[in-house]
């Protein structure tokens, strides 16, 4: 099949869209400002470094080496622009890549926004926006990852030389997996155990240089290197690191909220989680940035799908788009809604998270509790969905999805990483889960609840809830969808409690019953979440309406509600059980909800196409030969092929 024809079956599918796909672009992005804003810093990128094919023909060091080339050449148009350095961020969010630098502008420096003192952000923060030093964050360790209390390197305050010692006590307290550390790092924010004489304090940021600025080397007493090959991640040199008692000043413990005055006094921060403020900001930006990675798979795999043509109905007629297939588009489309579903969410949490660093700076904490439960949530949810989805995403490719040249296979492996970074998703849901057990308790003494927790008001009347459907329309009722959710929630959050309650009474202590528990304590957080992001959608329809955006009734609204409601049936469908278990759905709802599910994918079929052109996602940043804007996918697979090094050997 030629180019030409591709492209035109490519055009007939952008013809037949029922909306406008660029002002679909606007509301993704936040607004026409932001889709053009985006598209300005994009236009920066035109070196041909940015060229994502180059890639498929490296080795390790040579996909390192690219991305520092890469990151020194965004480092060049940040300066010659003047650009902020959360634009810088943004930036490198463009990239379609990731760099070995990532972790110094989206960890590093946000750390000492975060958590260091005026007098150290006067040292460090400067000279880190600048690239004269480089950082990393040392908090995992080799036997330890989300068990942040049990963390073994020590900071040992020394009263004789007003000093820290560093280090590392056995082989098991290695810093390991560390982003940026490998090759890069200069310094490194490393967390540590305090202890000032007999007494340990908890887990502490300070501030270690591992590297001479000038030569790079290992400073004395630091062992430091890279890890070795991953599964994905290629460009980013994730190191280990040991400390031999290494000294620091004692005005290097980064001391925004807690430090150790002169002599030993041990000033102890106003909450114990703000030192892991930083871990905070980082799932956030994880939940903000899931939609880049499934949104991309799902361009890809949509385009492609669009083009494929495998059999016909008969001898007579031509092959059919394999998108015209039922069960492709039952695999496709409801991602395509996912991805929706993500960057609406990903916006909500990362306003969450911004208030609360806005309050941090004039000393409210009051949301601290709340942001870190529901990025905890939201991290492990979303970073679920966008890793199983974009795998669901590559397989439908075919054989072509197991080609380097699709692209998926490079979303997946930098998108991996998500589901054990900054907390394993099955331990974060803990976070979450704890904390709505005490908001439910609080609920129960009869304080009313806000926002996203009010349904635990109604806790006891949502758990005797039936659901009215009598046909597969009355599933598009928004009402009834998220009262299923709601159902499903506060079912399984009182579970949970009779359970934990249930395991004591047996003679089980907290710890074992919480243990016992946990398969209902995941399952918890999850309903929560799944919950919130349906309410972030339901919030984004209702608000793109009160300001003119998207009336009721216009084309906007209309393929937005329809994405919605694929969201919400489609995960109900999913987890089906849930929500017959806790009484709201019956066997024979569970046909309907079935039955609608397939009417909404056929329905949003002839704006498959459409949906992905509206995320916006250029060529480059896609580096795909199956998911091209233009459709040429068979003739760039070929000259793609042609460039493999093992073909030019003699």
């Amino acid at each position: 099949m030629s180019a030409s024809t591709n492209a035109c079956l490519l055009g007939r599918e952008r013809a037949g869209a029922s909306f406008p796909a660029r002002e679909m672009s606007f509301i993704l992005d936040g607004g026409e400002g932001m889709t053009d804003y985006k598209e300005r810093l994009r236009s920066l990128l035109t070196d041909p470094v940015f060229d994502l094919q180059a890639r498929y023909y490296l080795d390790k060091e040579g996909m390192y080496r690219r991305g520092l080339a890469q990151a020194s050449k965004i480092h060049k148009i940040v300066r010659e622009n003047n650009l902020e350095h959360l634009e810088h961020c943004f930036l490198n969010t463009l990239l379609g890549d990731i760099a070995p630098t990532n972790l110094h502008d989206h960890v590093f420096v946000p750390c000492l926004r975060s958590l260091a003192n005026d007098e150290q952000k006067e040292r460090w923060l400067k000279k880190a926006e600048n690239y004269e030093i480089i950082g990393c964050y040392a908090q995992t360790e080799l036997a330890h990852g989300s068990n942040l209390h049990c963390l073994e390197t020590t900071a040992t305050y020394i009263p004789e030389t007003d000093e820290f010692e560093i280090h590392t006590p056995t082989i098991t307290a290695t810093k390991w997996w560390i982003g940026c550390l490998g090759r890069t790092a200069t310094h490194a924010v490393v967390f540590a155990q305090l202890l000032i004489g007999e007494t340990r304090h908890g887990v502490f940021p300070f501030m270690v240089q591992v590297r001479d600025v000038n030569t790079h080397h290992p400073l004395s007493g630091v062992s430091v290197g890279d890890i070795g090959s991953k599964i994905g991640f290629h460009p980013v040199d994730n190191g280990y690191v040991s400390f031999d008692r290494v000294r620091i000043p004692r005005t290097d413990m980064l001391g925004r909220f807690a430090h150790v005055e002169k002599g030993g006094r041990f000033v102890k921060p106003p909450h114990a989680k703000l030192a892991y403020a930083t871990m905070i900001f980082v799932r956030a930006s994880l939940v903000f940035g899931a939609f880049n990675s499934l949104g991309r798979a799902a361009t890809i795999t949509t385009r492609y799908s669009a083009l494929r043509r495998q059999f016909a109905p008969d001898k007579k007629s031509e092959e059919r788009p394999v998108l015209d297939y039922l069960t492709q588009q039952y695999r496709i489309l409801p991602l395509i809604a996912t991805a929706y579903a993500c960057q609406f969410t990903g916006q909500y949490m990362m306003n969450l998270a911004t208030s609360l660093f806005s309050g941090m700076s004039s000393g409210n904490l009051d949301s601290l509790p709340e942001v870190h439960a529901t990025s905890s949530g939201l991290k492990s949810l979303v970073t679920t969905l966008t890793c199983d989805g974009i795998e669901v995403l590559r397989r439908a490719c075919g054989g072509h999805g197991f080609s380097a040249f699709s692209g998926l296979g490079h979303i997946l492996g930098n998108a991996l990483p998500t589901a054990t970074v900054e907390g394993e998703n099955y331990i974060l849901t803990q976070q979450t889960t704890r904390y709505l057990l005490k908001s439910f308790q609080r609920a129960v003494g009869g304080e009313m609840l806000p926002g996203n927790l009010s349904y635990l008001n109604q806790c006891t009347e949502l758990m005797t809830k039936k659901c009215p459907a009598t046909g597969p329309a009355d599933f598009l009722e928004s009402g009834l969808q998220l009262e299923a959710y709601r159902c499903r929630a506060a079912s399984l959050l009182y579970n949970t409690s009779v359970s934990l309650q249930n395991e004591i009474s047996a003679g089980h202590s907290q710890a074992d019953a919480w243990n016992r528990s946990l398969l209902h304590v995941h399952a918890t957080s999850n309903a929560h979440c799944s919950m919130t992001m349906l309410v972030n959608f339901l919030d984004k329809l209702d608000a793109l309406h009160n300001d003119g955006t998207a009336p009721i009734g216009g084309s906007l609204n209309l393929v937005l509600k329809q994405l919605c409601d694929l969201f919400a049936l489609f995960y109900m469908q999913q987890n089906a059980g849930e929500f017959v278990q806790c009484g709201y759905l019956s066997a024979a709802q569970l046909g309907m909800l079935n039955e609608q599910i397939r009417v909404l994918v056929s329905e949003l079929r002839p704006n498959a196409v459409p949906l992905v052109d509206a995320m916006n996602f250029t060529d480059r940043e896609l580096g795909s030969a199956l998911g091209r804007y233009d459709g040429r996918v068979y003739e760039t697979m070929l000259e793609w092929a042609h460039e493999e090094p093992l073909n030019r050997a003699d």
